[in-house]
């Protein structure tokens, strides 16, 4: 088990490595760039990769139980990011401050 949760934060890990890049190159130049933070952090991963699983474990596949697991833990893992990315940007953070400094810069 604890094997199965390093292995779901691992990829959780080199899942936000990809999506940060992967926003920071969609959103250069962009109006969208003051929220990256947002873009990354909402996440969530669900209904695909569950159903792929099952697909796996229905036809048989070798060590489709233990991809089976990594899934789950992924799939918690990216809605426990987004549920913290949630609160962050509800409580205000980056976006809103680059936002106020914008606002005073055309005030």
């Amino acid at each position: 088990m604890a094997y199965n949760t390093a292995t779901g934060a691992l990829l959780l890990m080199v899942l936000l490595a990809f999506r940060a890049l992967a926003t920071t190159a969609s959103t250069y130049h962009s109006e969208l760039r003051a929220d990256r933070t947002k873009i990354i952090l909402f996440c969530a991963q669900g209904l695909t990769p569950a159903t792929l699983a099952i697909i796996a474990v229905n036809e048989g596949l070798p060590l489709a139980g233990q991809f089976l697991s990594l899934v789950t833990y992924v799939i918690i893992l990216t809605n426990v990011v987004t549920t913290a990315g949630s609160l962050r940007t509800r409580r205000g953070g980056p976006a809103r401050s680059v936002k106020k400094a914008r606002a005073q810069t055309l005030s």
